[in-house]
This record gives C-alpha cells, structure tokens and sequence, in this order.
C-alpha cells in the first residue's frame, strides 16, 4: 500500500489570531468655522417664518400636487428652483451643514447648487421670505385656476 504525499497549507492568520486588533479610522472633525462666504443662519438670529409665507408656502405646495395628478404643465425649473432656495433661506436652514448630493442625484445638485447661490449672494431670511411670497403668488395666480 502506497501512501500519498498531502500538501499542507500554512495556517493564515484569522483576526481573532491577530497581534494587534485593526483600529477604524477616526472620524475627521469638521471644524466649527465656516468659510468666509457662506453666512448661515444659527439659532440665535432665526426667527419663525410669518403667517403670510407660511400660507403661500401650502398654496404652492397643493397647487402642485393638483397640476401634477391633473397632468398639466407646473412652474418651470427655474421657477421651482427659486422656490426651493427662497424657502430654505426663509425657514431658517443652516446650508453649511446640508450634505451635498451625490453625483448621480441630478435634482438634489440642482437644488443645492440654486441654495447655495442665494447663500452665496447674501440673501437674508427675511429677504428670502419676502421674494418667496411674491414668486408664489405670481405662479399660483398663473397656475391656479
């Protein structure tokens, strides 16, 4: 009888068999300054949108929703995109610390790249609301039947 010759692997180490466990990666801290030409709104200088643009902002929005379950044609995407932007603005929302989209989401950049721009052209909250009350109430007496 004829032995056969077996071929050993050398043992790989598992990571319980490891000298050192792996450490993850620390978060990297985003430090709390904010580059010079962005301006935000912090809790300190926010205040609560008025009535008026809080009841433009509902018209706006059912309008919508009515154009698009109708099937008719809506603002257009500049339109849309101004809107979005005036509102943030106008509600009080901190760009600096919104997450830019990824590169496949085309209408979050849209959105975020119009945001920024009014960040970036020093648009205050107040402003923002008033350009939002107007802009609404052109599209809902050009929309809305």
């Amino acid at each position: 009888m004829r032995l056969r010759r077996v071929r050993v692997v050398p043992h790989l180490p598992t990571p319980s068999s490891c000298s050192r466990p792996r450490r993850r990666p620390s978060p990297k801290h985003v430090s709390d300054t904010n580059p010079p030409n962005i301006t935000t709104t912090s809790p300190t200088n926010f205040k609560m949108p008025s009535a008026e643009f809080t009841d433009v902002y509902k018209k706006v929005s059912t309008m919508g929703e009515k154009l698009k379950a109708a099937g008719k044609q809506g603002p257009s995407n500049d339109e849309q995109l101004n809107l979005y932007a005036y509102a943030k603005i106008a509600e009080g929302k901190d760009f600096s610390k919104a997450e830019k989209p990824g590169m496949f989401n085309l209408t979050g950049k849209a959105k975020y790249n119009q945001w920024e721009k009014q960040v970036n052209a020093g648009l205050s909250q107040k402003d923002a609301e008033a350009k939002y009350i107007e802009l609404g109430n052109e599209l809902l007496k050009k929309h809305d039947n």
